[in-house]
């Protein structure tokens, strides 16, 4: 009599590197996603390989109405948006995220060729989290993507608690 014997499928958790991070908590956590809304196709393919070395996932959009498309369906973990998308557009996307992301939150890292400070005021009043004038290196770029979605990740747990503490 013989007897087959079916292998059962198991799903293994792979660890994944942020940035260097290995707590137990990073290692098993899905790939953060980021939404980069740039027209400069070098900027953007550069930034997009040197993410992807570091285990994000890009989706990468180069106007308005294809970032807030890509927003709603994809839903990132980090916006990073250039105010000189689509002709200056960078501002008017930038307050249609903020109705989308109201009840979010999602943080913001806003880049500009150049600092002018009305554009800088603008964009910080409309929530962005930080102001980067490019181009700038990858070590601080990426020192500014793991200081955002780790304060990402602190507001939602003071949001959630208080939220329990009015419950």
């Amino acid at each position: 009599m013989e007897m087959s014997l079916k292998k059962k499928q198991v799903s293994v958790l792979r660890p994944c590197n942020y940035g260097g991070n290995t707590s137990a908590r990073s290692q098993y956590a899905r790939k953060k996603k980021i939404l980069i809304a740039d027209s400069d196709v070098t900027e953007t393919a550069r930034l997009n390989q040197f993410l992807q070395n570091h285990n994000f996932e890009c989706i990468l959009v180069n106007d308005v109405f294809a970032a807030v498309r890509l927003t709603k369906l994809q839903k990132p973990d980090l916006f990073i948006i250039n105010l000189g998308i689509s002709g200056n557009n960078g501002l008017l996307l930038m307050h249609k995220l903020k109705y989308i992301l109201s009840a979010f939150n999602i943080p913001i890292i806003i880049t500009n060729s150049d600092e002018k400070m009305l554009d800088k005021e603008q964009a910080l009043h409309l929530g962005a989290e930080l102001f980067l004038r490019i181009p700038t290196g990858n070590d601080v770029m990426l020192l500014a993507i793991m200081n955002c979605l780790s304060s990402q990740s602190i507001n939602r747990i003071a949001h959630i608690d208080r939220l329990s503490d009015a419950a």
